[in-house]
């Protein structure tokens, strides 16, 4: 093959293979990381369940994150009222915080639908009590681009906003 043709041919093959690298990063799901954690999640889920009435109405119940001057969390708030947390607990939500890339991740908000965690980040994971996918996190009535619901499976999602 002449040397003139092999140029090219080497920087098409280089730029597909960018391309195919990039897109699989960005499409992929997070399952590997979600399922080695997967305990820690439902350890949480049941300990948010258990402890925190969801509202008969529509209203939501929030329930707030207080961490220790370490950064470590250390309770959480509601109506009040602290919840302290075993250290089982502080390790799972350590978990959780770590996982959402350290943005900000501070807040459970429980509706008779589905349990959110999140904050002011561009993250967070969203257990779902009726099974559907989320199509949104702060309220029903905004519509976000740029937005992805990862499923996780039984009744987990990411949601990553891409900014």
């Amino acid at each position: 093959m002449k040397k003139s043709l092999m140029i090219p041919i080497v920087i098409a093959t280089s730029v597909l293979v960018l391309f195919c690298a990039i897109t699989l990063f960005f499409n992929s799901s997070t399952d590997d990381w979600f399922e080695q954690y997967r305990e820690d999640f439902d350890l949480i889920n049941k300990y948010v369940i258990d402890n925190f009435e969801c509202p008969a109405n529509e209203e939501q119940e929030i329930v707030l994150f207080v961490f220790d001057e370490y950064r470590h969390i250390a309770s959480l708030y509601c109506n009040d009222e602290y919840y302290p947390l075993s250290d089982d607990l502080k390790n799972a939500f350590s978990a959780m915080i770590s996982l959402a890339k350290g943005k900000n991740l501070d807040t459970i908000r429980i509706s008779s639908k589905r349990i959110d965690y999140f904050g002011l980040g561009n993250r967070a994971f969203v257990y779902s009590r009726d099974g559907k996918r989320p199509t949104y996190l702060y309220s029903e009535d905004e519509h976000l681009l740029g937005f992805k619901a990862y499923d996780e499976g039984e009744g987990w999602y990411y949601l990553h906003f891409y900014q």
